[in-house]
């Protein structure tokens, strides 16, 4: 039987791109369950991905103003 918290971090992983080898191992779950279980929550999966990657884009848009502010900074100097 498959917990939730198995059930949530499978969606996660699989959202961050982890093969079912890997989550397999990592869960304890089998491969084909897992297979047929991300079948079923694909719209999930998704919703992750898509969360991620904003959180992804937000991060390089900091970084990208953190190293603009340091060349501003540089050039007054």
């Amino acid at each position: 039987m498959i917990t939730k918290d198995q059930k949530k971090d499978s969606i996660e992983l699989r959202a961050k791109g982890f093969s079912f080898d890997k989550i397999s191992t990592q869960l304890t779950i089998s491969k084909s369950t897992l297979i047929s279980m991300s079948q079923n929550l694909q719209d999930e999966i998704s919703t992750y991905k898509n969360i991620y990657k904003e959180q992804h884009l937000e991060e390089l848009k900091i970084n990208f103003n953190c190293k603009l502010n340091v060349l501003a900074i540089k050039k007054k100097i």
